[in-house]
């Protein structure tokens, strides 16, 4: 461990988890986190994140292949939350990792990653859809405080869902990240448990649930689900 960076014990094994999902550069298999407020997930992130830069530094340096990717890490949080976690990244000594509201993706400053292409959809209505660049695409994304992408039809929901249907990898972190089945989509298909178009057949396949359903039972079988995959942390 790091010593500029000073883990609790229930804080360690977690870490760990998150370190080897990002060891794993073959795979684009994203990972759940779930913590209650205040029990230190940002330097869970943060240790995880910088054991990556220590053994994988391609993950924090540009080479030829990617001098135009402009962050290779990104980090989206709220935006109350964006100077506390700056904080606990430089007090940890990490580089190159951007630290933005998950909002910023959906303006301007978005426009440096992605691409808003306008298309049809199935009954030939016309919609605008963002596409990432190759290029500029981070390599991970962690999706601090993931629940405020739940709804799978919002702009939000939209961009990191386009991410990962592109091949993204996604890191989600929540005390609280889904309370029916239709707001585990980012999830569940950034976890690769399934896909953006078969995810309403697959809640109602593993919960015994419509999508809607306001279900503990759902809910507890989802993250049974998460858990039994090895991607729940």
């Amino acid at each position: 461990m790091p010593d500029d960076i000073k883990l609790l014990s229930h804080q360690v094994d977690p870490s760990n988890a998150l370190a080897d999902c990002l060891y794993n550069t073959n795979s684009n298999v994203g990972r759940l986190v779930i913590g209650p407020t205040g029990c230190g997930k940002t330097y869970v992130m943060a240790w995880a994140i910088k054991q990556a830069q220590l053994k994988w530094p391609e993950l924090f340096t540009y080479n030829d292949n990617d001098m135009f990717r402009l962050h290779p890490v990104m980090v989206l949080t709220t935006k109350n939350g964006i100077t506390q976690m700056q904080r606990a990244f430089s007090k940890c000594g990490l580089k190159s990792v951007e630290v933005i509201s998950a909002d910023s993706l959906k303006g301007k400053y978005g426009d440096n990653y992605i691409d808003w292409i306008t298309t049809t959809d199935g009954r030939n209505r016309e919609i605008i859809i963002p596409v990432w660049r190759e290029a500029e695409m981070p390599k991970v994304i962690f999706m601090d405080e993931c629940q405020n992408g739940k709804n799978p039809k919002s702009q939000r929901a939209k961009v990191i869902q386009a991410y990962i249907n592109q091949g993204g990898k996604v890191i989600f972190v929540s005390a609280k990240p889904f309370q029916k089945g239709a707001e585990c989509k980012l999830i569940a298909t950034g976890c690769r448990l399934t896909t953006d178009e078969e995810f309403e057949f697959w809640v109602g396949y593993t919960t015994g649930y419509m999508q809607n359903d306001n279900s503990p039972i759902a809910i507890s079988r989802i993250k049974k689900q998460l858990e039994d995959n090895g991607v729940l942390i």
